[in-house]
């Protein structure tokens, strides 16, 4: 379908269930002055949520407030196409939906937080005779070597 035919078959089924702006926007029961009188009467929308008011315009058959899933009249990528040529500012989208992405992205690239770290016990046991050397040893080999160079005697 079209733009102008999802437009089309939405505002038809409005017209034909006499929905007003008040029903749109209102709650279970509406209540306004015409000619001077008080009118009370009940919304048109068994919905309550504006989601799924719009679902009991384009659902197939009767609308049933407790079901999981509703039929629809038309594909979501009908409604998507309506929803991104009519309802909404594209170039503010498109920063939403590349951050979006740039996000994804970044945290495919962020450290699991809930995997433990990686524990290495690789020891240089050369290292170690090095350092209980050093430890043992009043002079260290650094400054033995230095003294060596300088001509001393250590």
């Amino acid at each position: 379908m079209t733009e102008d035919q999802v437009e089309a078959l939405i505002l038809g089924e409005i017209k034909r269930r006499r929905i007003t702006w008040l029903d749109m926007i209102g709650s279970r029961s509406i209540s306004y002055e015409a000619n001077h009188e008080r009118v009370c009467r009940i919304n048109r929308f068994k919905a309550e949520s504006w989601s799924d008011r719009l679902i009991e315009l384009i659902g197939d058959g009767d609308y049933d407030p407790y079901a999981e899933h509703h039929a629809i009249r038309l594909t979501i990528q009908d409604l998507m196409r309506f929803w991104w040529n009519r309802c909404i500012c594209q170039e503010d989208m498109m920063d939403e939906i590349l951050e979006d992405i740039f996000v994804y992205f970044k945290d495919k690239l962020n450290p699991d937080p809930y995997k433990e770290p990686d524990v290495h016990y690789d020891l240089d046991f050369a290292q170690v005779i090095v350092e209980q050397c050093r430890a043992a040893n009043p002079f260290d080999y650094q400054d033995k070597m230095k003294a060596k160079k300088r001509g001393g005697v250590y």
